[in-house]
């Protein structure tokens, strides 16, 4: 990203720059300091500058403050560095800005119907496991149930005095 960004400033700043040709001049100040590393960088650019004060040179490349012999054989700077501090050529058309706002909420909606199928779905497993669990407790309610009223009534019948067993003892809960 650029370090300094002229895209909120008004388009005739952005104008007069590019008139007086300060990008390339800047860009091939910052490409000569990366590629001569000169022991004293001040001095380098003041001495550039004084010669492009002295010469108006007409033809400005990037590499123009590079020796010959030490040129590289591409720019050492990010390509579009430039268009990021001027918030010019690499700014993004509407149709951009459409198809990344249609990617954007065709990834949004994938991902809501993915958590909504992950959340059902561990909904359906979580009901399957409760309504197992209900079942499981409901057996063991009705033979405990069953248990105590048939101790009860054992009890009862254990308890007869009539020693013949004929009658029929109710328990009392």
């Amino acid at each position: 990203q650029a370090l300094v960004s002229l895209e909120g400033y008004d388009p005739a700043l952005r104008v007069y720059l590019q008139e007086q040709r300060w990008p390339t001049i800047m860009e091939a100040l910052l490409t000569g300091l990366a590629a001569m590393t000169p022991q004293d960088p001040w001095g380098f650019v003041s001495e550039k500058l004084k010669y492009l004060i002295e010469e108006h040179p007409s033809d400005l490349h990037w590499y123009m403050f590079v020796d010959s012999s030490m040129q590289p054989k591409g720019n050492v700077l990010k390509k579009g560095w430039m268009a990021d501090l001027m918030g010019g050529e690499d700014m993004p058309t509407e149709e951009m800005f459409e198809r990344a706002f249609t990617f954007r909420k065709k990834k949004m909606c994938r991902w809501c119907l993915d958590a909504w199928v992950v959340f059902h779905g561990m909904e359906g497993k979580e009901r399957e496991e409760y309504q197992r669990k209900t079942e499981v407790a409901f057996h063991h309610h009705t033979s405990s149930m069953k248990n105590k009223v048939f101790t009860k009534w054992h009890i009862s019948l254990s308890a007869c005095v009539c020693g013949v067993c004929v009658c029929v003892h109710v328990p009392v809960y």
